[in-house]
């Protein structure tokens, strides 16, 4: 339920090395970003449709923050990791922030992707002809390959720039 989920983020600021996490309600200068669990519309190709609309909690950064990162605020989005694909880079119940204007593929970047009816965050390798590969850190998973064939399944949310936890 949402209250674990809401210790557990609780747990990261608190262990978290990021300063720039601050949950004060008064603080000049800073930006709130939601926390959202991602979710779909599901359909093929074009009719994909990403909806942010479960926010879990908000989180204020300065705006140094988004200088350093040169991502604009209302571009952002702040989604938590589950699974342990991508261990030991990002674990189960951490948080992680994705550029939703970021989407044109740079080889090896992470990216958060819609492949074949779920949300994930991968590695993406281009390869030759046009294929990308969605790579996990984590041996146990398979890379999976994007060709035209099953392309129309595949979109790209954003690019992964900047986690904690």
């Amino acid at each position: 339920g949402v209250p674990d989920v809401d210790a557990n983020i609780q747990k990261l600021l608190e262990n978290s090395s990021v300063p720039l996490l601050n949950e004060q309600h008064n603080n000049e200068g800073r930006t709130w970003i939601d926390v959202v669990n991602i979710r779909f519309s599901c359909g093929v190709g074009e009719s994909i449709e990403f909806h942010f609309d479960e926010v879990l909690k908000r989180i204020s950064f300065d705006q140094e923050f988004f200088k350093q990162y040169k991502v604009k605020p209302e571009n952002m989005k702040i989604a938590l990791a589950t699974g342990d694909s991508q261990e030991p880079y990002i674990r189960s119940g951490d948080m992680f922030a994705i550029d939703l204007t970021d989407t044109e593929i740079k080889d090896g970047e992470f990216y958060a992707v819609y492949f074949e009816g779920e949300a994930m965050l991968k590695q993406l390798i281009k390869e030759p002809g046009g294929v990308v590969v969605l790579h996990s850190l984590n041996q146990k998973y398979k890379d999976k390959v994007i060709t035209n064939e099953n392309g129309t399944n595949f979109r790209v949310i954003g690019r992964q720039f900047w986690r904690a936890g």
